[in-house]
């Protein structure tokens, strides 16, 4: 089954169902990459996105696409680090990238940005002395002229007569084709300016539905249980939509925040911003740090396969409290389209940790788009995490090894103070144990066992040393 999202050419709005209720025209089904959870490209995305392609298409182009005025949506790419599809006018225009080579952000062109670059009369084309290419073919001096003089880039393959034909790496003289497609004569189709309330007009009643069905669900398992109910709240988007249905559904619970002392400052000040806003009472379970520390000195920094700290960090606090409130119902924002193991879980589980909790999640078949369409619906925008608007896809703590390169390289910047203790702390345990350089550089320590494939073949080496 292909994942995607359906969008309307037409109004030029994602949409959740099939058909846009606005103008009731059927919808075209976007193929994207993985679970498909594509979100909304915000201010600092598309300044990224823009500077980005204005080598690749120019500035008058750049000012035809008109990106601010319109909903540009980014959907993570499997990749080394960072990357995402950049999806607008109903078209995966291109892939941007974190790029491991020289710690920027990149963008790798596909076929609609490629059919802007000829139509502009643009640089980095290769005029191909073929009617087509194919993946991973070599293409000499010989069989192609590039208009741009000699480099070493990415190329937008064309032939003779304009026919669009691929995507190549120059170097040495020669064409590498990363990717072939049907040849054609493209043509860039510019949609209409289009904003959130478009969106939410052509998904209205969509999002109606979804509402309702997480309302009663919430109503239809509080009333089965019959505990005391809270509502676990991360800083999170997800968590604040289930905070938010469940005050429509008028369940009295009280909202927990669990602080792992690894927070970002953005998130303690989101808490007392939405607790504040929506008067809601708040339980808040403190981890302990020099716990955290000491254990870190004596394992390691915690990795996606050791992840110590969800127990001392989360777990054990949230226990500590919880201990006093016997058998409780709690409401947890997880949706399937977060990772692999979310999308096999169920909407009602127990934590082995927490055995007299029973969870909860109404929004487990929510996607990004669905999410941000409620909460900008809803006025509720201004309770979100600013952290989401600064370009991250997910909240948590600071040095969380699940993060990216391109994530701490944000945290870095924003709190130097954090990430300095943090990274004092892993030059330390690379002098203690002989690590490589690669080790802290490209934030190797997010593995214990054994670093990905992918990694390792980007490296050069058969395997990473990591002692831990």
């Amino acid at each position: 089954m292909l994942n995607g999202i359906h969008w309307c050419d037409n109004c030029n709005v994602p949409i959740i169902g099939e058909k846009c209720e606005n103008c009731f025209k059927k919808a075209n089904f976007v193929v994207l990459s993985r679970a498909a959870d594509a979100r909304p490209a915000f201010e600092n995305d598309i300044r990224l996105i823009k500077s980005l392609l204005r080598e690749w298409i120019g500035q008058p182009t750049l000012k035809k696409l008109d990106m601010e005025r319109k909903i540009v949506l980014l959907n993570r790419l499997p990749y080394l680090d960072k990357a995402y599809e950049v999806l607008v006018d109903g078209k995966i225009l291109c892939h941007v990238f974190f790029d491991l080579y020289t710690f920027k952000w990149k963008v790798k062109p596909l076929k609609p940005l490629c059919s802007l670059v000829i139509e502009e009369n643009l640089g980095k084309i290769a005029f191909v002395n073929k009617e087509k290419v194919s993946k991973d073919e070599i293409l000499n001096s010989t069989d192609f002229k590039f208009n741009a003089g000699e480099s070493e880039d990415l190329v937008c393959l064309f032939s003779r007569d304009e026919k669009s034909l691929g995507l190549g790496f120059l170097t040495d003289n020669k064409i590498i084709v990363l990717k072939a497609w049907s040849p054609s004569k493209p043509r860039y189709n510019f949609g209409k300016k289009a904003s959130f309330k478009d969106a939410i007009k052509a998904n209205k009643l969509s999002i109606e539905h979804f509402e309702s069905r997480a309302c009663s669900f919430l109503e239809r398992y509080v009333n089965r249980f019959k505990r005391k109910t809270i509502i676990s709240y991360s800083g999170g988007k997800d968590s604040l939509i289930c905070l938010l249905l469940s005050l429509k559904t008028g369940i009295n619970a009280k909202l927990l925040f669990t602080n792992t002392c690894l927070e970002m400052p953005e998130t303690l000040k989101n808490v007392e911003r939405v607790v504040e806003a929506l008067e809601i009472d708040v339980i808040k379970a403190e981890a302990d740090c020099t716990e955290f520390w000491s254990k870190a000195e004596e394992v390691g920094p915690p990795a996606r396969d050791f992840r110590w700290c969800s127990q001392v960090c989360k777990l054990k606090p949230t226990k500590k409290v919880l201990a006093s409130f016997g058998e409780t119902l709690c409401i947890v924002g997880q949706r399937k389209a977060e990772s692999l193991k979310r999308a096999s879980s169920q909407a009602v589980w127990k934590n082995r940790y927490l055995p007299n909790v029973i969870n909860i999640t109404p929004i487990q078949n929510w996607k990004a788009s669905l999410i941000w369409l409620y909460l900008i619906k809803n006025r509720k925008e201004n309770l979100v995490n600013e952290l989401y608007f600064k370009g991250f896809d997910r909240v948590g703590c600071y040095m969380c090894p699940s993060a990216t390169i391109a994530d701490f390289k944000m945290v870095k910047e924003w709190h130097p103070e954090l990430w300095e203790k943090w990274e004092v702390f892993l030059q330390n345990w690379k002098k203690r144990n002989n690590l490589e350089d690669a080790w802290l550089t490209y934030a190797l320590w997010r593995w214990k066992r054994r670093t990905p494939k992918g990694i390792r073949n980007f490296l050069g080496k058969s395997s990473i040393k990591t002692v831990f």
